[in-house]
């Protein structure tokens, strides 16, 4: 569970093997949450293939800080999608890590409409210390919860 830095947004972000095999779920419980939390606003969920990941880079252990990049195209297109993560990783292959970085991952939605960039870091402050930026639009997230399967 992630909860954003805007401190009205949580973020349950699942990783699972194989999306076919995943189980029908009870969501009974979503009616308590919805009484708990007045107002609430599901934005619906998103599945996706992990497509790549960089190196671990730093220090092992829990990251302080969770940014999230999503990008939305024009319409489905899984080729178009993955093109661009290569293109990423083939324009970056050169240059060091950025400091604080401890991974980053993307994932391609199933029809290829979106790319994910999920993007570990080791402080709030170094997600965004980089010489010369103006801005960025992202949303960031503190992980506030964290379960493993057993098995897994």
């Amino acid at each position: 569970m992630l909860a954003a830095d805007d401190g009205t947004t949580l973020l349950h972000f699942s990783q699972v093997e194989d999306l076919d095999a995943v189980p029908g779920q009870d969501l009974t419980w979503k009616d308590e949450v919805d009484a708990a939390v007045p107002g609430i606003e599901r934005v619906g969920v998103v599945a996706g293939r992990r497509r790549r990941s960089t190196p671990a880079y730093g220090a092992s252990g829990q990251p302080s800080c969770v940014v999230l990049v999503t990008r939305v195209f024009d319409g489905p297109d899984r080729r178009r999608a993955e093109q661009l993560i290569e293109a990423m990783f083939e324009s970056t292959s050169d240059t060091p890590p950025a400091d604080g970085l401890l991974s980053a991952h993307f994932y391609v939605s199933p029809d290829g409409a979106r790319v994910l960039n999920y993007a570990l870091w080791a402080s709030w402050q170094q997600a965004h210390a980089w010489p010369g930026l103006l801005g960025t639009t992202f949303q960031r997230f503190r992980p506030v919860l964290h379960l493993n399967r057993p098995g897994l």
